[in-house]
């Protein structure tokens, strides 16, 4: 599976343009080390919305491809999960966690390990 192509971004400012749907100016079209404060933070208080991720991911490849992507190119972004995706994965690692013996964090003490 290799969509969306390029990858979206992951990092601080990519994550605040996907939820809050804020791209400042000063970072359009900018990756990596070239993106400055402030982050694309949203103004205090915002609810996220999560309906910023075409918004970033046509910065991101604008930035990283050097031109603007096609429809079809940034419709990517809008395929990369549906709604059971979620349960799919929580229901995943709770398999890995049962069969690797896992135990759950919060019932975890020095004691019951014997390191106490």
């Amino acid at each position: 599976m290799d969509a969306p192509n390029p990858a979206s971004g992951e990092e601080y400012f990519h994550t605040n343009t996907q939820r809050f749907n804020t791209l400042h100016e000063s970072n359009r079209f900018k990756i990596g080390e070239a993106v400055s404060p402030p982050w694309n933070a949203p103004e205090p208080g915002a609810v996220s919305t999560m309906d910023g991720s075409v918004t970033d991911y046509i910065s991101m490849f604008t930035a990283e491809i050097g031109r603007q992507p096609t429809y079809e190119e940034y419709a990517q972004i809008m395929t990369g999960s549906g709604s059971a995706h979620p349960l799919l994965l929580a229901t995943l690692g709770h398999e890995l966690a049962r069969r690797a013996g896992w135990r759950s964090l919060t019932a975890w003490t020095p004691a019951a390990t014997g390191r106490c």
